[in-house]
């Protein structure tokens, strides 16, 4: 199926994945294998992509996406409209039949899936969602007084919070690693020292090394393994299970429903918990049922609790206020640049903001760490702007990465931004 145009949108339902998606649009949240748009590329290989997202993330994402678009409305005469909450599969895009003229919506449970439009109702529905912040029921609401638009209605999943995602990671897994269709295919020399248990539900890609004494299991769901990935001897993987490219995996326990990110390092037991890129857990401790943002260090034996005592129901405190979650099995959640002292223990349903640094050992944390907090046993402040960026500079340095002036400007508005959007008791 050719689609020429792609626009994949952030809907108004973003502050449910704050203090996650300050650096990044939600359509970038992984879940599974993939993020919404790399799910999206996935199924439309040739089209030309156009992202629509909060402005002050437009020059990090003409950086991070230099052949696409970003809030461009020159989007030419007919495009595929995709909310960036959808978890989008075959069975969905099946439902697209691409005519000549024709003007197709599809939604579920209220919640606008996808569009394809032409011609000027298409430049009239990018206009109208712009100014209302692409809110979904208003969209429909417009395009169900055409009547040239079809509109039907399909069963899709949608990423609604951290929480949700963390619970789905293993479903999500599956099907993407079916989407892939990439199963039994090992582009690497494999020592026969390695135990491998359902071989035809496990990816190998290239450069990988797999030292002995390793096993990997997917007698419970897929194992996918990216370019680049070194596995040290005595580490067990449990799929379904994503270990992304330039991965590092030290002796330890990755059990089932956990995705990498792209060059993570990591030992230790790692159960049910989502990692970005660059992030760094390499000793002893447990991180589960966890979302974890880009290059957050956990420091030696760092360990956090996913379950309550009396097996409860696990609320969030954001700010000053409680939020269910309807999870009895539910972690933390950890915003990018976190950097988190030897020995801290995290309590269950913990949140820390974006660039918080903590250095308290031998008691639990508070379950609301603010964005930007400094932690230490004489209490809280806030981080210097200045020292902040140092820190940050010197991270990318130590993966030879570069951190230029679209990464700063973007940590200096976001340094303000989240102290002004958060009821931050040090700000």
């Amino acid at each position: 199926m050719m689609v020429e145009n792609v626009i994949i949108f952030e809907d108004d339902l973003t502050e449910s994945f704050f203090p996650l998606i300050y650096t990044r649009s939600v359509f970038e949240l992984k879940v599974g294998l993939f993020s919404s748009l790399e799910r999206a590329y996935l199924l439309f290989p040739g089209a030309k992509f156009n992202l629509f997202s909060r402005e002050y993330l437009k020059p990090i994402l003409s950086l991070r996406y230099p052949k696409y678009f970003t809030n461009n409305t020159n989007i030419g005469l007919r495009a595929l409209i995709i909310n960036g909450r959808a978890i989008l599969h075959r069975e969905q895009v099946d439902l697209l039949s691409i005519e000549e003229g024709k003007n197709q919506v599809v939604t579920s449970e209220g919640n606008l899936v996808f569009a394809y439009l032409t011609g000027e109702l298409l430049l009239d529905f990018v206009k109208l969602a712009r100014q209302v912040g692409f809110n979904g029921p208003e969209l429909i609401q417009f395009l169900r007084k055409k009547t040239d638009v079809r509109i039907q209605h399909c069963q899709t999943s949608f990423i609604e919070s951290p929480w949700g995602m963390i619970a789905s990671n293993g479903e999500r897994l599956t099907q993407d690693f079916q989407l892939l269709g990439k199963g039994g295919i090992f582009l690497s020399k494999i020592s026969p020292q390695v135990a491998m248990t359902c071989e035809e539900q496990i990816y190998i890609g290239k450069e990988v090394r797999i030292d002995p004494f390793v096993h990997i299991d997917a007698s419970a769901g897929p194992v996918y393994i990216g370019d680049n990935v070194t596995i040290k001897s005595n580490v067990v993987i449990e799929g379904p299970a994503c270990i992304d490219d330039h991965c590092l995996i030290l002796p330890g326990y990755i059990r089932k429903n956990t995705s990498l990110g792209e060059g993570c390092r990591v030992g230790g037991e790692i159960s049910e918990s989502i990692f970005l890129a660059h992030s760094n857990k390499q000793h002893a401790g447990f991180v589960g049922n966890s979302y974890v943002g880009e290059w957050v260090n956990f420091g030696a034996l760092t360990t956090t609790s996913n379950l309550k005592n009396n097996y409860g129901e696990v609320r969030l405190t954001k700010g000053y206020e409680n939020v269910q979650t309807g999870q009895h099995f539910l972690g933390s959640i950890i915003a990018d640049h976190v950097k988190l002292g030897i020995g801290t223990l995290l309590t269950t349903g913990t949140i820390i903001g974006i660039g918080s640094s903590v250095a308290l050992s031998n008691r639990f944390l508070p379950k609301w760490i603010p964005s930007f907090a400094w932690m230490t046993g004489h209490g809280l402040s806030s981080y210097d702007l200045e020292k902040f960026l140092s820190m940050v500079m010197a991270t990318y340095k130590r993966r030879n990465k570069v951190f230029g002036l679209p990464e700063r400007s973007l940590m200096e508005y976001v340094y303000q931004l989240a102290k002004s959007e958060t009821k931050n008791p040090i700000s």
